[in-house]
């Protein structure tokens, strides 16, 4: 965990901020999340695409590098079957790790959390978090 608040803190610095007054914030949303399932490799995949600013500017910050949790949904708490960060086009890939043939069945989403991307003399940019649809796995 703390190797990936290195890496956005230190991707937050090089990663251009579209301009805005001085010390204001930009919220980008993600605009669609997907979650797929290649029962080959037993494998999660999907992409993340995240909302344009006002002047048709991507924040590349908002799929690149972010935490993405696949988790099997059952009643209570969800179990998380895996973990991984998005490459620069926004695309993940989380292989099955449940080790029981019993728990390669079920119903998966995947989530991406929050991130406040910081830079010295540019403003804020909170990507904002988001929910895959729940996909069906036989």
């Amino acid at each position: 965990m703390r190797r990936v608040a290195i890496a956005i803190v230190t991707l937050a610095a090089l990663i251009p901020t579209p301009a805005v007054g001085a010390g204001g914030n930009e919220s980008a949303a993600v605009k669609r999340f997907t979650i797929e399932h290649g029962p080959r490799k037993d494998v999660f995949k999907g992409v993340i695409w995240a909302k344009e600013f006002g002047d048709a500017y991507v924040e590349p910050g908002c799929r690149d590098q972010r935490q993405v949790v696949v988790k099997r949904k059952r009643p209570g708490r969800d179990k998380i079957v895996n973990r991984d960060l998005t490459n620069r086009r926004g695309r993940y890939r989380a292989p099955n790790l449940l080790t029981r043939d019993k728990f390669h069945e079920g119903r998966f989403q995947a989530k991406v959390i929050e991130v406040t991307l910081m830079a010295e003399g540019r403003p804020t940019v909170v990507c904002e978090r988001g929910v895959s649809k729940i996909i069906r796995v036989r």
